[in-house]
């Protein structure tokens, strides 16, 4: 708890942050929406702030059903990215490699999930073919994954969102895992619609200092065991460097700053088979570090004006598959 008249610049920082009105989520069944959140009801009085929101958990249960859910740090909340270091296994972000003029998603991470022991998402793949990682702080989360290659097998949905929606069969097996013991999530306690289907979901769970990393594709929902707070980020690095182009590519269509993303990954340079280096591997970064580049050449991303320039297509139909993911051969979108 902070003492009201702390005149540090930390406690500033902190009084700031928490000052600050949040969007919650909430879970919502049969939902067509991304992992089943959608916006949760405000309140006549408003919506929650973040100090609130920490507040209540554990507490009202009317409250406890609401989730803040990836609220992004750089924009909302600076002062907090102060003393934090990325993860030296996911520096190497090529997002981070744009111009810093609103360049598509370069500065929505990482970003702050709090929520009530119960709160929880469905089942979800990550947007434009990310990698992600979580870092926990505070309490405990259980994740449950499936290999990419069963995604039929539960029920995927395009229909209604590039994104794609699960059956609700596959979002209640995963509750029935959720809500098995650790220790016994075999077959004893799956769901009769997940003994006919070729099924092997993995499960685990984080407690305070763990961190995960989830692979671009993988299906995965997360449910918080106790009272959670936790950092995490999505990336672009070159492992998954193909999928995301073609992702962003399909996003291009109606988006112009996902084109404007496409084209910037190629000034830059980015390709899956000649990864510029940007951190060695050694200590975490600091964020600030994060943000700037290359400091393993001892240089920082170079200026765009010293690349070879890469012009945005007068129209969309005029993309070039190729040019806009470096050296790889046109992406198949069929």
């Amino acid at each position: 708890m902070l003492a009201p008249d702390d005149p540090s610049p930390t406690a500033a920082r902190l009084r700031a942050a928490a000052a600050r009105h949040v969007p919650l989520k909430r879970r919502v069944a049969l939902s067509s929406e991304w992992a089943g959140l959608e916006d949760a009801p405000r309140p006549a009085q408003g919506a929650a702030t973040l100090g609130e929101v920490i507040e209540r958990c554990g507490g009202d249960a009317e409250y406890v059903r609401e989730y803040l859910f990836d609220w992004s740090l750089p924009i909302n909340a600076p002062g907090l990215l102060e003393g934090i270091r990325i993860p030296k296994f996911f520096a190497n972000d090529f997002l981070q490699s744009c111009a810093s003029s609103g360049a598509l998603y370069r500065e929505s991470w990482p970003s702050l999930f709090v929520g009530a022991e119960g709160t929880s998402c469905g089942l979800h793949v990550d947007t434009f073919g990310s990698h992600f990682w979580c870092a926990m702080l505070d309490g405990r989360k259980r994740w449950v994954f499936f290999d990419e290659a069963q995604l039929g097998q539960l029920g995927v949905d395009y229909s209604l969102s590039a994104d794609g929606s699960f059956c609700p069969e596959a979002d209640a097996f995963v509750d029935a895992l959720h809500a098995a013991p650790l220790a016994s999530c075999d077959r004893a306690c799956w769901t009769d619609w997940a003994r006919t289907r070729p099924l092997s979901p993995a499960v685990c769970e984080l407690g305070p200092g763990d961190v995960l990393f989830v692979p671009s594709g993988m299906p995965h929902a997360v449910t918080n065991v106790g009272d959670c707070l936790s950092l995490s980020a999505n990336y672009i690095d070159s492992t998954n460097l193909p999928r995301a182009c073609a992702e962003i590519e399909l996003a291009a269509l109606t988006d112009e700053r996902a084109l404007e993303l496409l084209v910037q990954l190629r000034s830059r340079g980015c390709s899956a088979s000649s990864t510029p280096p940007m951190f060695d591997i050694g200590e975490h970064v600091p964020f600030a570090h994060f943000k700037e580049g290359d400091h393993s050449a001892a240089g920082r991303w170079p200026a765009l004006g010293a690349l070879t320039p890469v012009q945005p297509p007068a129209a969309l139909a005029d993309i070039p598959h190729a040019t806009l993911v470096g050296d790889r051969q046109p992406l198949d979108l069929d």
